[in-house]
């Protein structure tokens, strides 16, 4: 495995700018990207593995452009703000420890007159907060269609159930996967042109995805219906649907 490395400091020996935070590979240096920012003393105090992802937290407002107040987390390629976090202020997180399902940061708070107290906080995970949702998908009829969904945290013991314009989907005939991240609709017809999304539920609650439009491709719109887009025999809200995915500029 590699070595993270965090502190106060502004390169590597080899002059690779990491601005606090850095990866060693046995070989060479690596940044985090634009690494840490803030108004002043940025730093990494402290990590925390937690759930496969690295905890990060210290004095700073942002790492890599990414907001996060004294606390962020490293999911393996990208950094996110901690779910559930409040805002810190001016303060110097020192320490992370997971306790009683729980995350506890410590450190030095600085309060409106100046004098320095020592601070506590506990964190819950947190709802699972979604980070890439289903997206639009427009197939032939006899086609497959694949929707799925990515969660940033809140990654203990998730559960998953899809919906069709809000009622929820079971597995049988061609739908698969209703209760994964991924839903499968294979052989798709008209009947399954619809809005679909996602809850995802942990112990903390449920966040539910934004809904993505399946449309439907037959062998060719009804002249007589020129706004059915989606060529299901209806004009409604799944034709606008299509119309702004393909919002932009045509290939040439």
């Amino acid at each position: 495995g590699d070595l993270i490395v965090g502190g106060f400091f502004d390169q590597a020996e080899d002059g690779t700018e990491l601005n606090g935070i850095g990866r060693w590979d046995g070989t060479q240096w690596h940044a985090f990207g634009a690494g840490l920012s803030g108004t002043s003393n940025t730093a990494v105090r402290d990590f925390l593995i937690l759930d496969g992802d690295l905890l990060v937290g210290g004095s700073f407002e942002a790492v890599d452009g990414v907001p996060a107040d004294r606390i962020a987390r490293w999911n393996g390629s990208r950094w996110l703000p901690f779910d559930g976090q409040s805002t810190f202020g001016q303060s110097f997180l020192e320490a992370l420890a997971f306790f009683d399902g729980q995350v506890v940061a410590g450190g030095i708070a600085s309060p409106v007159d100046t004098n320095p107290l020592a601070f506590i906080a506990g964190f819950d995970f947190g709802r699972p907060a979604v980070i890439e949702p289903p997206q639009n998908v427009q197939v032939s009829e006899g086609q497959n269609a694949t929707f799925s969904v990515e969660v940033a945290n809140g990654s203990d013991d998730l559960t998953y159930q899809w919906r069709r314009n809000g009622t929820p989907l079971t597995d049988g005939g061609n739908i698969s996967g209703a209760l994964s991240d991924t839903l499968t609709i294979s052989n798709v017809l008209s009947e399954d042109v619809g809005a679909y999304d996602v809850l995802v539920t942990n112990a903390c609650g449920t966040t539910g995805s934004t809904p993505a439009a399946l449309s439907v491709q037959g062998e060719g719109s009804d002249p007589s219906c020129p706004g059915d887009l989606n060529n299901d025999g209806v004009v409604n809200v799944f034709d606008l649907l299509e119309l702004l995915s393909n919002w932009g500029a045509c290939p040439d």
